[in-house]
């Protein structure tokens, strides 16, 4: 059953995890992009990466939970090292490298920290698997 969990945490969190956190920031991004004429700078995507991190966290929790489980460290590090891939190759091949490198930098903490900070508060207890 957990395999099952892993699973169907793994597609949502890409999916309507990935949507979610879009839609949280698009707004703040596109008054940024209205004021200031400019694009996301570094700052701006650090941000924006830092929540969705937070977004991804919870909604994987949330869907543990339907399985009656906590979320573990073992998916927070796969999840980790799949969005870092994904930022990294688009580091690569997109024009806005300060914007691209905000969300690498960002995700590259975010998602232990926020899954630490849930442990430390209690929120969650620490499981590996």
């Amino acid at each position: 059953m957990k395999i099952v969990a892993y699973l169907l945490a793994f597609v949502l969190t890409f999916s309507v995890g990935a949507l979610i956190a879009g839609l949280i920031t698009f707004i703040p991004t596109m008054i940024h992009a209205y004021i200031y004429k400019k694009v996301n700078g570094f700052w701006e995507s650090f941000m924006s990466g830092g929540l969705e991190c937070f977004v991804l966290i919870l909604l994987s929790m949330w869907i543990f939970s339907w399985f009656n489980f906590h979320l573990p460290l073992l998916y927070v590090i796969i999840i980790s090292i799949a969005f870092l891939s994904n930022n990294y190759h688009r580091l690569q091949t997109r024009s806005n490298y300060n914007s691209e490198l905000g969300y690498l930098v960002a995700q590259s903490f975010g998602f232990l920290g926020v899954y630490l900070s849930f442990i430390l508060n209690e929120a969650i207890p620490f499981n590996f698997l």
